[in-house]
């Protein structure tokens, strides 16, 4: 527990001194949340939110590379992120 409460001070004082890893891992703990709790629904949401944030330029490479901007992306959420486990 003591090394995991280290870890955790460091990363804060890690993102105290970048605004950009900041908002880079909060936007990368959404979509994480995403795509654990299955809610394809809301990448529009998120999409928008990584298009918003000018500084994060390794993030709108991946927004591109997942076809963000293609006409499907805004009809209907990729499939994987709406995948239910098979029981």
């Amino acid at each position: 527990m003591i090394s995991h409460l280290n870890h955790q001070f460091q990363l804060k004082a890690v993102l105290a001194r970048c605004p950009e890893l900041t908002t880079l891992v909060k936007h990368v703990r959404s979509f994480a949340i995403m795509l654990t709790q299955r809610q394809g629904q809301d990448l529009p949401g998120w999409l928008a939110a990584v298009k918003a944030d000018d500084e994060l330029r390794s993030l709108h490479a991946f927004r591109q590379l997942s076809g963000a901007g293609s006409r499907r992306s805004h009809r209907r959420p990729h499939p994987a992120l709406e995948l239910r486990p098979r029981l």
